[in-house]
This record gives C-alpha cells, structure tokens and sequence, in this order.
C-alpha cells in the first residue's frame, strides 16, 4: 500500500546532515540507503538492532552499539517496488522481514545473513512473530488494494497458509495476544489513488486466525494504520487524522480518545500495561513528525518534544527505558530515558567533491543580515534551497523554476536567533550542505 501511496505524492528527498562533530572540510562517505524513508524497528537486546526501509531504496541497517552507528546489510535482492516494511525477532536468532512485491525474508543468525521465503503475489505491511515457529503477515494481494490478506506459518515460514477475511480493502497492521487471538487493522491511506472508499476496520479471531470478523467498520474514516494490545482485553489503535481509539473488553467496543487535531499516526507501542507511545506524521508535506506518549493506559497522551519534523512510522522499546523511533529521510530517533527526552541520530554527509556540481558558493558567512547563495553553470533545471537548524528542524524552504544558467539568491536572515545553521541545495541529483553563521 505504501507504494501505491509513493507513486503519487510529491516525495521528499535527502535530508543530509553534518555529524555534530566534523567541520565543513572534514565530509565522510555516505551509506547507500541513509537516504531512504524507514519502516521498521526492532531490537534484539540493548546493543543490536535492525532497521528496514524503502523509498528511495530498500535497505536494512544494522547496529551492534546500540544505534551510535548504522551499517547496511546485504540480502537478496528484491523485485520492483520492495520496500521493506517490517521486521520482527522470536528471539536473538530468528527474525523476519517483509514488504512489497512478495518480499519475505529470514534469518536464523541474528541478522548475518538472509534468506528469501516466498508466497503468492502479494504485498506486505506487517508481520507479527509469536514464536520462532508461529507468525502471521498482513497486506494485500499485489497491486490490489481490493482483496486484504492474511497469512500465517506453523514452520518458521518454510510454508505460509492463507486466511479468508472477506475484506475489500489492504491491511496495515496485526496484533497477536495469543495463539488464538488476534486484531487486524485495515483502510486506504491518505494520499492513495484511487481513495479508498469503503472506510476503515477492525477485524478479530479467537481462533488462530481460521475466521476473522468485523469488529468495528468505520465509514467516514480513511484508514487504521497500528494496533497493539498490553493483554487480551486492552488494545489501542490509531490511524488517520489523529484517530486513537482504546477498548478494555478485547474489541467488543472502542471509545475514541481525545483528538488535539494531531497528523496521521502510523504504529503505537506499549512498554507496559501503563506507557506507551504513539508516532506520526504528514507523509504528503514530509513534515508534522509526533511522538504522544501515555502513563495511564492510553486514557491521556501527550506529546513529545522531538528534534525532527520528519514523519515518523514506526517505534520500538527494548526495556522501560530505551527506545527508538524511525521515519522518512533515513530519521532515526532514540531515547534512554523513557521517552522523556529523544536526540536524533545524525548521518555523515557524501564526500563534497562528488556532490557540489555545479559550483555552489554561500557567502558572507559569518552573516548578520543577507545572505548570498550563487550558482555556477546551474542550467535551466529547478532547485530547491532549505535552511535547518544544527538539529535538522526546517525553517526555511522554497522552490525555484526555470532558472538562469547563472543562478543568484539573496535571503534576509536579520531575523534569525544567533547560532550556527545548515544550508541545502538540492538540483537535480546534486545536493550541497553547508555550515553558515549568524551572528
């Protein structure tokens, strides 16, 4: 669904940022996939995680220093749209990864290495790992938002089963509290085309999954993205426009939770009984990225301080303490203090002298009022220039079309707070970053 989603909005692209710790004549090699808009989170223990993603590529990044560095992994290679969407552990062995075009992927090494797995012609939101024998994965049959799928294995995957729901729309997210009981959530997405019009569900077995029902079908909203449950009876869901809706009676009713007119909110996940977090954002504008958080269960939630605007689509917490949360532009957020607080990993840049054509000059710098970006040999392409804070927050954005060969732009900066600033140029497949000043 999300690729549906990707083919039709106007897409974001690389936010490069300096490490807080290199000078501007001091640029390192750039990942191939740092780029890319993340999906998935997991961690096996307080050092090793994984993290999956997709637009602009499909990737997976691995850390064995509790997210102080991301390396890319090598795995199959996977067919047209891929993108990686989820991925769960049963233990520090056995994980599973999956995502568009049929992609299911496996490991029995704790991430060394990944093998392919295989079903029908399907694509894939979520997988729910109840033991290494016992999973489920959700989606819908490939390039078909009209026929929601569900799939379980006994075997570690060597062999997946279909389950029937009967459900003309794509599911998003599965939720499993035991082997027999479990929670689906399904919907269009906002953005997709054709807009999905029969609204959003909730569906539920009892049974292993051997029949799904409906539980709630709501006709006048366009998705439900995340579900999770502290216990057979307890479950939250959240979904399009801010939607938080709680049961405490295993789904037989949901009350809706107070809407502060928050964005789009894609997965939530619970520490405990008591705290949990939700996480969000506008995938259309690539902007409006939230953390909400709950000490009572999810009756209240509020909303976090966080250093990115990115959207966010995915979070995960090892212990009470520690968590990390991921979204589009390669963002990765972590925190080791429940949430009270979260600093952004920053990746290294691509080495300049590969990225600065055509000739990009930004003076004066130190500035106190204008300041100057100049283009060499700029063409007749458009170009985009961005200014962020030293933590990546976007305060300034603008387009530019049809340009002169010899491009020249004068930008008022007397209103700034004093400090250091990241300046973007981005042309075509080119893309400069600079430290200014201003003082």
């Amino acid at each position: 669904m999300k690729s549906i989603k990707y083919s039709i909005l106007l897409l974001g692209t690389v936010l490069m940022f300096l490490s807080n710790g290199y000078t501007q004549s001091e640029w390192y090699p750039q990942t191939s996939c740092t780029t890319t808009d993340l999906f998935g989170v997991w961690f096996i223990d307080d050092s090793t995680g994984f993290v999956v993603g997709g637009y602009p590529d499909d990737c997976i990044l691995r850390t064995t220093d509790a997210g102080d560095t991301w390396s890319p992994q090598t795995y199959p290679e996977v067919g047209g749209d891929g993108y990686l969407e989820e991925v769960c552990f049963s233990d520090d062995m056995n994980g599973w990864i999956v995502g568009q075009c049929n992609t299911i992927l496996h490991t029995t090494d704790g991430g060394a290495t990944w093998i392919a797995q295989s079903t029908e012609n399907i694509t894939l939101s979520s997988i729910f790992c109840l033991d290494s024998n016992t999973l489920w994965i959700a989606g819908n049959e490939y390039y078909d938002t009209t026929k929601a799928i569900i799939y379980y294995t006994t075997n570690g995957g060597d062999t997946w089963i279909k389950q029937q729901t009967g459900l003309a729309t794509g599911f998003w997210d599965v939720f499993f509290s035991n082997a027999d009981t479990g929670t689906a959530v399904a919907g269009g997405c906002v953005g997709c085309v054709p807009m999905d019009t029969t609204g959003s569900f909730i569906m539920r077995t009892t049974n292993g999954g051997e029949t799904w029902t409906v539980q709630e079908h709501y006709e006048d909203l366009t998705g439900l993205y995340g579900v999770f449950f502290t216990n057979d009876s307890t479950g939250i869901v959240v979904g399009t426009g801010g939607t938080i809706l709680r049961t405490t009676n295993g789904g037989e009713t949901w009350i809706e939770q107070t809407n502060e007119t928050w964005p789009e909110l894609w997965n939530v996940f619970f520490i405990n009984a008591d705290t949990g977090f939700v996480v969000g954002g506008n995938w259309s504008a690539h902007n409006e990225g939230i953390i909400l958080r709950t000490t009572d269960g999810g009756t209240t939630w509020t909303e976090q301080t966080i250093p990115t605007e990115m959207p966010l689509n995915k979070v995960f917490f090892i212990n009470d303490s520690t968590g990390t949360a991921v979204g589009n532009n390669g963002t990765i957020l972590r925190t080791t203090n429940g949430g009270e607080t979260w600093t952004e990993y920053i990746w290294p840049v691509s080495n300049i002298e590969e990225i600065r054509e055509p000739i990009t000059r930004i003076y004066p710098n130190p500035t106190n009022n204008v300041l100057n970006i100049e283009i060499s040999n700029a063409g007749y392409q458009g170009l985009e220039i961005e200014i962020l804070t030293i933590t990546g927050k976007l305060i300034y954005q603008k387009e530019y079309r049809n340009i002169n060969a010899h491009f020249v732009e004068q930008l008022d900066l007397s209103g700034y707070t004093k400090g250091i600033y990241l300046v973007k140029v981005r042309q075509s497949n080119s893309v400069y970053v600079g430290k200014i000043v201003v003082r």
